[in-house]
C-alpha cells in the first residue's frame, strides 16, 4: 500500500451526499476560481478558503459567521475531501456512482487505522465512502453529481452579517466581533 497523491478537482462542481449514520444530506460545492468549498450542514455551513488557509462558520438563524484560521499544510475538516489527506491507498476495482465513472481504494492511515474503502472520480471527488466509526458501519454516497458552474456568491459571508474572527492558533487572543458587516473579503 503506497501513500495515493489524489487528483484536485480543477473545476466548480456540486456534490450532494446521503449519509446513513445520520439524518438528511450533505452538499458540498466548489468554486475553481475562488479556491473555496462550501459544506452545507442542516443548521449552518462552512466556506473554507484553501488558498487563504481560513474558514467561516456561519450562522444563518444568528445572521453571523465565525472566521476561523487555518493551520497551515493542515486539512480542513470542513472538506469531505480532507479524509482522504495522507491515507495510503490500494487501487481495487471500477465502479459507477451517480452515473459518474470512479476508482475504488482500500484506504489506511499512517497511524494504523482503517476506515474502508473509497470510491474516488478522475476529479478528486469522493463518490462513495464506507467504513466504520467505532463499532458503526457508516457510509457515505454521492445521490447528485453536477459540473455547472457555482455561484461566487455562495462562497461569500452574506452581507450583513456580523463576523467574529478567532486568532490564530499560539496567539494568546481572544475571538472578538470585526466590527465589520458584510462579505468575507474576495480572492
Amino acid at each position: 500500500m503506497a501513500q495515493q497523491a489524489w487528483p484536485t478537482p480543477a473545476r466548480d462542481y456540486s456534490v450532494t451526499y446521503r449519509m446513513t449514520d445520520e439524518e438528511g444530506e450533505l452538499r458540498v460545492s466548489f468554486s475553481a476560481a475562488r479556491g473555496r468549498v462550501r459544506t452545507e450542514m442542516p443548521d449552518s455551513y462552512t466556506i473554507v478558503d484553501q488558498p487563504g488557509r481560513r474558514l467561516w462558520m456561519v450562522l444563518p438563524e444568528q445572521r453571523m459567521a465565525m472566521e476561523v484560521p487555518m493551520v497551515e499544510g493542515a486539512p480542513s475538516a470542513f472538506d469531505l475531501s480532507a479524509i482522504l489527506h495522507g491515507a495510503e491507498a490500494t487501487r481495487l476495482d471500477a465502479s459507477t456512482v451517480v452515473g459518474h465513472a470512479c476508482t475504488n481504494y482500500q484506504l489506511r492511515f499512517p497511524d494504523g487505522s482503517d476506515p474502508g474503502t473509497a470510491c474516488i472520480s478522475e476529479e478528486g471527488l469522493i463518490l462513495r465512502l464506507e467504513g466504520k466509526d467505532g463499532d458503526k458501519k457508516v457510509e457515505i454516497v454521492a445521490t447528485d453529481l453536477s459540473f455547472a458552474l457555482q455561484p461566487g456568491e455562495r462562497f461569500e459571508v452574506p452581507a450583513g452579517y456580523s463576523i467574529m474572527r478567532q486568532p490564530a492558533e499560539g496567539s494568546g487572543g481572544h475571538g472578538e466581533p470585526s466590527g465589520r458587516r458584510g462579505t468575507s473579503p474576495r480572492r
